[in-house]
């Protein structure tokens, strides 16, 4: 063979093989058990991407396939196993397990916070808000410091929790940190405290499962996050 004809030779052989793998990583990959998991894209973000290798188990027992996105995935309909949901709960779709025991904290850039350490509560609310959603947090916290809730045309709202913390950390406005859901290191040193006035938070997250799944990979996936979350198997 002529040296042209060994460079093509390799190419081709490699060529083969690289197709030879892409045809079968789908068989490997299905040797697991597949659990799919819809999640919001904060919740997958900041609690369940950090822990996916420990909930799939180590060495992996299962593979979790995370939906990422706002609205709420059909449970009931089978199109996907598992569910994380941000509300008030009573869906009535599925079996609900509340997660996390959940505290709002304000947060602001680095550079606002040191210049507004000790603010009340009603010195905050009068600053410029960051909603995320709706300004119901925003109102439980305003009540349970007693203080009336303003709203203003400086406030600003965004439709998902890590936007919201985006454009506090672009100096903004305030925005509501979830203290249960992620620490603050996870942002980078791009949030701070602003004042120590937490307040708990009148949503949670739930963990919706459909009933009967005991013994499956999609019960272990659920319990491994019921554990992960420090509560007990039912609630």
């Amino acid at each position: 063979m002529t040296p042209d004809g060994q460079r093509i030779l390799a190419r081709a052989a490699l060529a083969v093989e690289q197709i030879a793998d892409l045809a079968d990583r789908p068989r490997r990959q299905k040797r697991l058990p597949v659990v799919r998991m819809a999640v919001t894209p904060s919740f997958a973000r900041f609690w369940l991407l950090p822990r996916i290798r420990d909930l799939e188990g180590r060495p992996p027992s299962l593979r979790i396939e995370v939906a990422a996105e706002l609205r709420h995935a059909d449970i009931a309909a089978r199109k996907v196993d598992l569910a994380i949901r941000y509300g008030r709960g009573g869906w009535r779709v599925a079996t609900e397990h509340r997660l996390l025991e959940e505290l709002l904290q304000p947060v602001v850039a680095p550079g606002l916070a040191s210049s507004r350490a000790h603010h009340r509560a009603a010195e905050i609310i009068a600053l410029p808000l960051l909603h995320d959603g709706d300004s119901g947090n925003w109102k439980a916290w305003a009540a349970f410091h007693k203080t009336p809730y303003i709203p203003k045309p400086a406030d600003r709202t965004f439709a998902d929790y890590s936007l919201t913390l985006a454009a506090a950390s672009a100096g903004l406005g305030v925005a509501l940190w979830n203290r249960g859901l992620h620490s603050l290191s996870e942002c980078n040193g791009a949030l701070a405290p602003l004042g120590a006035l937490p307040a708990p938070s009148p949503l949670a997250y739930y963990l919706l499962s459909r009933p009967g799944e005991d013994n499956t990979p999609t019960a272990r996936v659920a319990e491994r996050i019921r554990a992960a979350c420090r509560l007990p198997k039912s609630t």
